[in-house]
């Protein structure tokens, strides 16, 4: 095992010369690979290293990013207005999602101002 670990210094450095990911120029850019660089060799490496440095990754959970303190959407808050002003709104985001050929003028539906509700 010390052996081993007295030899890593200079594997990883073997390692980034197959990869050719040590050859920069003066403003430190990375050259082109050479014609002789094995991409799948540069892939395999470069993940490697990447891995060593930092770690496998992680998973991601978007549970992990959810903020207790951050307010839930209830429509059963929102008064009739506001509700119009919403489904106005769902509509155009499903329009622009749509092909240009598929899009349809969208109108507010609003009661109006002597009819219940309005």
């Amino acid at each position: 095992m010390t052996l081993a670990r007295q030899a890593a210094p200079n594997a990883v450095r073997r390692l980034i010369e197959l990869a050719e990911i040590d050859q920069v120029d003066d403003q430190g850019n990375l050259l082109p690979l050479s014609k002789n660089a094995d991409p799948r060799v540069v892939a395999v490496v470069s993940a490697g290293l990447i891995e060593r440095a930092f770690g496998k990754s992680k998973m991601f959970d978007p549970k992990d990013e959810l903020d207790p303190k951050r307010p839930r959407f209830d429509p059963r808050l929102l008064s009739p207005e506001q509700l119009d002003l919403v489904e106005y709104a769902l509509k155009l985001m499903v329009q622009a999602t749509r092909a240009p050929t598929e899009i349809v003028e969208v109108k507010a539906e609003r009661p109006d101002e002597g009819e219940p509700g309005g």
